[in-house]
């Protein structure tokens, strides 16, 4: 059974922790946390369980991206999951003297990790403001608690039904139903490794397929917290982790999301793989023959830039063009019958020629599939 909120701010510390970060004294919240590991002799994992509960409702942003002046800007992800996570697994590389110095240095910094939303606004002190070069005094407010705590929520139906509505509401944006479906699938001990597997599944594709010239962006940071969210729990324990949950769940389905180089991937091995690759860790049970992973990416590249209408089927041919030695030509001058050709400037567009594959292991008979020829 996991722990609530109000569970574990029964703990003696759980006060003194909140009114530190709240207050953004650093000193004291740090000297708060060696207190509970060094002087009361409890383990890291149980006093990082307290401190992340005690952070997690002041750390959460409405939205990763801002309008301002007509202007896309970035809303940064919350780092202090980030460092907590990361340090904790520093502790055991470190001599025993020194284990602690990472996670204290973690735990000065959430403090100043507060409301990032306000803080790019000017609205409220802290690392994001001071980063931007912005002098906020200190308010008589607090910060904003973007996203509130939910209760568990365990719907009928089977465990799939139930890890694929975690699935879609994380999907669609669902904040709060996703958190909710979450802390119901992690209660039950059958389905935690599931959604454990799920949440960094979710992670990874959510990413977009270029950051170049883009001010939203999705660096990674999805797949990073979902990790930093699992460790984390692993070590703390999953029942008295929900301070972790509050601080990673919620964002996981804060907009917006990316999933456009998932799709292209997903169309990539539907369109290349027998069976559209679902029964691919069954079947492909053989090794690569040498050379056949380079012969087969280079021409599912030249195939999707022809599709997509980057280049035109001569201009494709020109990487795989060698010389007299058998190695690419980088040397030899183009031609003007050899330049490249957009698209744009040429109409007609050769038809590739279908041959039959040669067979693979595991792959099934050869004259069952075919494959386009790459034009060379």
């Amino acid at each position: 059974m996991l722990m609530t909120r109000e569970q574990i701010r029964q703990d003696t510390f759980f006060d003194g922790l909140t009114e530190a970060i709240l207050e953004r004294d650093q000193p004291r919240t740090a000297d708060l946390y060696f207190q509970m590991v060094a002087r009361q002799r409890r383990s890291a994992a149980d006093a990082l369980g307290v401190l992340t509960t005690a952070e997690a409702p002041f750390v959460q942003v409405p939205s990763h991206i801002n309008m301002r002046d007509g202007q896309i800007t970035l809303v940064n992800n919350d780092h202090t999951i980030l460092g907590l996570r990361t340090s904790a697994g520093l502790t055991p590389f470190l001599p025993e003297a020194y284990r602690l110095l990472p996670l204290l240095q973690s735990v000065w910094y959430v403090p100043v990790g507060l409301d990032i939303w306000n803080q790019l606004l000017g609205r409220y002190p802290g690392r994001y403001a001071t980063m931007k070069g912005m002098v906020v005094p200190p308010p008589s407010y607090g910060p904003v608690v973007w996203n509130q705590d939910q209760d568990p929520i365990t719907p009928e139906g089977s465990a799939e039904e139930k890890l694929h509505a975690h699935l879609i509401a994380t999907m669609s944006g669902d904040v709060r139903h996703s958190y909710g479906l979450f802390l119901g699938l992690a209660a039950d001990p059958e389905t935690r490794p599931l959604v454990r597997d799920q949440l960094q599944f979710l992670g990874l594709i959510d990413l977009q397929d270029t950051i170049a010239g883009r001010k939203a962006r999705n660096t990674g940071h999805k797949a990073l917290r979902a990790r930093a969210v699992v460790e984390l729990a692993d070590l703390i324990g999953w029942e008295r982790a929900h301070g972790v949950y509050y601080i990673g769940v919620p964002d996981m389905a804060v907009g917006p999301l990316y999933y456009s180089l998932y799709d292209a991937a997903c169309v990539m091995v539907t369109s290349e793989l027998p069976e559209a690759g679902k029964n691919l860790k069954r079947d492909n049970v053989a090794p690569l023959t040498e050379g056949r992973p380079r012969r087969w990416c280079g021409c599912s590249r030249r195939r999707t830039a022809r599709r997509s209408g980057i280049c035109s089927p001569r201009t494709s041919g020109m990487a795989s063009r060698s010389g007299a030695s058998g190695t690419p030509s980088r040397s030899a001058p183009r031609s003007s019958s050899s330049a490249p050709r957009c698209r744009a400037s040429s109409r007609t567009r050769s038809t590739p020629s279908t041959t039959a594959m040669p067979p693979t292991p595991g792959c099934g008979p050869a004259t069952t599939r075919t494959r386009r020829a790459c034009s060379t």
